[in-house]
């Protein structure tokens, strides 16, 4: 009975150890569909679209203007679970940049420059 026992608690044990490794994305990138680096678009909603990553539980977008090295304004800082989210632009230049992040590990910032005619 004891041996059962000790059996059972060590598969017990390695079962629940699978739920600690959480996938490393840190190598990994977010690519960007839309809008992509450089586009030119007329003022109103925009929709800004990314691919799904892998093992990800959320993605942080932001966008500023004129860029984020010289930011007037940060427009946009949000957490979101989906890979779209849309914003109203009016003229002007902006930057916007997404990254993924699961329980333990972010990826970098994908960034992208954007013109509003």
């Amino acid at each position: 009975m004891k041996k059962k026992l000790l059996f059972v608690c060590i598969i017990f044990s390695v079962l629940s150890c699978e739920a600690l490794f959480v996938d490393d994305i840190t190598q990994d990138a977010v690519i960007i569909l839309a809008p992509k680096n450089n586009s030119q678009l007329e003022s109103g909603k925009i929709t800004f679209h990314w691919e799904k990553l892998s093992d990800t539980l959320s993605y942080q977008i932001q966008i500023a203007t004129p860029n984020f090295e010289n930011a007037k304004q940060i427009l946009l800082d949000s957490l979101t679970k989906k890979n779209t989210i849309s914003k109203e632009l009016s003229t002007g230049e902006y930057q916007w940049r997404v990254k993924a992040s699961n329980t333990n590990f972010s990826t970098t910032y994908t960034t992208a420059n954007l013109t509003i005619n």
